[in-house]
This record gives structure tokens, C-alpha cells and sequence, in this order.
């Protein structure tokens, strides 16, 4: 445990130390960049379920920004980094399908 990253993080990353899990999927953006010097890039932001969503054609393009969007307001993440960093994901010409 650090200061960024509480005891429940920390828990997780023992599991993916551990082997018993290959990813983590966190909210926890002040913690990411500690997490990630971790365990490197096997950790993600939560937002990425609504890319793989669309990569699967499970769900648009347009729909999962806007969840993203209901999401962001919902957690008062709108113009923070966390809300940019998870624009990120969108930003790779995926098609509106």
C-alpha cells in the first residue's frame, strides 16, 4: 500500500503477483501511475469495457461515448484527466458501428 494506492488495489495486485489474474481494472486514476509501475501495462482504466463493447459490435461507437459521458457526470470525472485519458480510448478511428 502506498499513498495512492489503497488497501484494496493493493489486494488485487498481490492476486496478479500471484498469477491468479492477468489484469487489473481500476477508477482509481491518482493511483494509476504508481499501480502501473507495478505491474505495467496490465492495469487499465475502467472505461476500457465500453471499447471492447464496440471492438466486439456489441454496442456504437456514439453509444458508448455517450455512457461514457453518463458515466462521467455521474462520478464528476467530466474535465478531469481521468475523463481525457479515457477519451483516449475512443481516439483510434474506430467506426461508428
Amino acid at each position: 500500500m502506498t499513498s495512492r494506492i489503497d488497501s484494496g488495489e493493493a489486494s488485487c495486485l498481490e492476486i496478479i503477483d500471484g498469477g491468479g489474474c492477468d489484469y487489473l481494472l481500476t477508477d482509481d486514476f491518482r493511483a494509476l501511475g504508481e499501480i502501473e509501475k507495478q505491474i505495467g501495462d496490465a492495469v487499465l482504466l475502467s472505461p476500457i469495457i465500453l471499447k471492447v463493447l464496440v471492438m466486439r459490435g456489441i454496442i456504437g461507437k456514439s453509444e458508448a461515448l455517450a455512457k461514457l459521458g453518463e458515466i462521467a457526470r455521474k462520478r464528476d470525472w467530466l474535465g478531469r484527466p481521468i475523463y481525457r485519458y479515457a477519451m483516449r480510448y475512443f481516439d483510434c478511428g474506430l467506426s461508428d458501428s
